[in-house]
């Protein structure tokens, strides 16, 4: 049994960010997270990238991202922590999945292999699924020791909540408590 104030945490949460390298599940776990709680899910990816791969220009993303967090609810799944801190100041839960490094890169190339030329759900037309190059390679063998202490940095700082989770078991365990708390009401 989860300690009251936990459940009370879930019950009440309506902006849910889902943290983590690539490859850890974020999408995954943000999708099940948004169908339990009955919230609409936002993919960082996807509203990121424009077609052929093309970043937006920094202005016009901080634009965007100001404007997708005055939603009064969602899960919000990536990165990005430049947006880090406007984000952090309407989610009321934030969760990093700290998946251990060899499985985040196995993730990654399944996830290449098995869809490679199509484009995922959660990416925009446009940009199809391709194999990691060395500088996304990079991006996730650094992750923990560059990526990952800024985030924590910037959880800390924050009055949010913050649940680690560090395996995918424990990622499935937390979905299951939410889901147990949502199905008592």
């Amino acid at each position: 049994m989860m300690p009251a104030t936990e459940e009370a945490l879930w019950r009440n949460a309506r902006r849910w960010l889902v943290l983590g390298s690539s490859g850890s599940g974020k999408t995954t776990l943000a999708k099940r997270l948004a169908a339990t709680c009955d919230l609409p899910v936002i993919h960082m990816d996807s509203e990121f990238w424009h077609p052929g791969w093309v970043q937006p220009e920094k202005a016009a993303w901080a634009s965007r991202v100001r404007g997708l967090v005055e939603a009064d609810e969602w899960v919000m799944d990536g990165n990005y922590s430049s947006t880090l801190p406007v984000r952090l100041e309407r989610a009321d839960v934030a969760i990093l999945l700290d998946i251990p490094v060899r499985l985040c890169l196995w993730s990654v190339y399944r996830r290449s292999l098995s869809g490679l030329g199509q484009v995922r759900p959660d990416l925009p037309e446009g940009c199809p699924e391709q194999l990691p190059d060395r500088e996304f390679l990079h991006y996730i063998l650094s992750y923990k020791r560059r990526s990952r202490p800024k985030v924590l940095r910037l959880v800390g700082e924050s009055d949010v909540p913050l649940i680690r989770l560090r395996s995918r078991r424990e990622a499935d365990a937390f979905l299951s408590r939410v889901e147990s708390t949502v199905a008592r009401g």
